[in-house]
């Protein structure tokens, strides 16, 4: 079924993207959000709870004609910025930025017939609600495996690690192009079954299957004389040391103090060992500190 949004008018939007994103507030600080696109505006939604049932809070809606621009970095980070011709701007992280600006340059050409521009720079400007403004600052760091923002007054440094060069053929092997290889043999082998018809995709590897043999017969000695007196007792075994168990679940330690925003968002602090649950393809974890469990954004944290 199509998915639609009504606006104020009863009028029916049809949606064509929604994602999970990471939207920086006007103090520089991420926030768990919903992005919404239809063909007529984009959406932020919150995602609230109370008294045990949870809910969707609308917290801004603009339509794509006061879209001016969209800009990026020149590195392969996810951060977007939407600049509002009649409002302030927009700074947020989405995983799928070009899927989500082709689709928007799409429906503002079609229905009000003006496209979007596209900036790439990595020293990005956008104006906040309170109309000041504030500056995102794009670097290569060959220490980190996602990108880690770090504020500095009116400055947002996002550190980001190095792609592959434009140069890399990114072809898989053995492609034949135009051909469909076909396989040796009467037929082409099956892949071998799962492990568990329940198992979860990413999970860990099923165990090789081990198979128990008969233990071999013991060589025995002819018996001789039997001893009677100074015969040394034969001690007991050494006992083995057991391995450290490993943790259920990885742990990442906190970059930086944060603040949950909602209650569904975990609070923290700088050196915190952090749990994580699950990971969510939209930026943000499920993670556990001291018994408590809650929302926290990956680039707050480093894998140990």
């Amino acid at each position: 079924s199509e998915m639609c949004i009504r606006d104020r008018r009863r009028v029916r939007e049809p949606c064509v993207f929604a994602s999970q994103i990471i939207k920086l507030n006007r103090r520089g600080r991420p926030e768990r959000r919903d992005l919404v696109l239809t063909t007529q505006a984009w959406y932020i939604l919150m995602r609230c709870s109370k008294g045990g049932k949870s809910y969707y809070k609308l917290t801004r809606r603009c339509t794509l004609d006061k879209v001016s621009s969209v800009s990026f970095s020149t590195l392969q980070d996810g951060w977007t910025v939407i600049h509002v011709s009649s409002e302030y701007d927009i700074a947020f992280e989405l995983e799928n930025k070009t899927e989500f600006a082709t689709i928007m340059d799409e429906f503002k050409q079609h229905n009000f017939k003006s496209g979007l521009s596209l900036n790439f720079s990595d020293n990005i400007t956008y104006k906040i609600k309170s109309g000041d403004t504030r500056i995102l600052n794009f670097q290569k760091d060959s220490a980190v495996t996602n990108p880690v923002l770090k504020k500095n007054g009116k400055t947002l440094t996002i550190s980001v690690p190095p792609g592959q060069d434009k140069n890399t053929d990114t072809t898989p092997q053995n492609l034949n192009v135009g051909k469909i290889a076909k396989p040796k043999g009467s037929g082409a082998k099956k892949a071998p079954a799962s492990s568990a018809s329940g198992a979860k995709k990413g999970g860990a590897a099923p165990r090789a299957a081990v198979q128990e043999t008969a233990p071999a017969a013991a060589h025995v000695q002819p018996a001789g004389p039997k001893k009677t007196a100074g015969a040394p007792k034969k001690g007991a075994a050494p006992k083995k040391t057991a391995a450290p168990k490993k943790p259920a679940h990885p742990q990442a330690r906190a970059l930086y103090d944060y603040a949950g925003q909602t209650d569904e968002e975990l609070s923290f602090q700088e050196g915190d060992i952090v749990t994580i649950i699950k990971k969510d393809p939209g930026g943000w974890w499920e993670g556990e500190l001291s018994g408590r469990k809650g929302w926290v954004p990956a680039n707050y944290l480093e894998e140990i």
